[in-house]
């Protein structure tokens, strides 16, 4: 998830931007190990599920 926010800040691979605040999101983990990219600015979250998390995955592994 890090490596694909490094790739999309380097414009690389889609950015992936807050909705709300068009402000930068993070990757994080919750208490049962579920990924989530959050804002810092608003009150945010987005839980990755799947298909989004194998897309993400290409992207990243197109790049290497």
């Amino acid at each position: 998830m890090s490596k694909y926010l490094t790739l999309a800040k380097e414009g690389l691979v889609p950015n992936m931007d807050c909705p709300l605040d068009q402000g930068l999101l993070f990757a994080n983990t919750d208490e049962k190990d579920q990924i989530f990219l959050y804002c810092l600015s608003c009150d945010y979250k987005k839980y990755i599920g799947t298909h989004l998390y194998k897309s993400m995955k290409g992207y990243v592994d197109a790049n290497k």
